[in-house]
């Protein structure tokens, strides 16, 4: 996970720099993924909030851009998250 929590970080800055919208969100809503097993790996609360801190960012993000089928994994996940919280 650390390797790809890696990849993904460097990706988001590069598609922060360039405005590729997509890719922020897609990326955003892996590392949340990643955080929530993590949270399943060790137990730790804090994952959950970083992961919904994310999520809650792509939220917006999908708002303000109309990606209406990327939100609703977006709610899905945040649901899950929740869930968990």
């Amino acid at each position: 996970l650390g390797e790809a929590s890696k990849f993904l970080q460097d990706a988001l800055e590069i598609a922060y720099e360039n405005n590729l919208l997509e890719i922020i969100v897609n990326a955003k809503i892996q590392l949340a993924e990643i955080d929530l097993l993590r949270y399943r790996m060790t137990n730790e609360s804090i994952l959950i909030a970083n992961a919904l801190r994310k999520i809650e960012d792509t939220r917006q993000l999908c708002i303000e851009q109309d990606y209406r089928l990327v939100l609703i994994d977006v709610f899905i996940l945040q649901g899950l998250l929740l869930s968990m919280n």
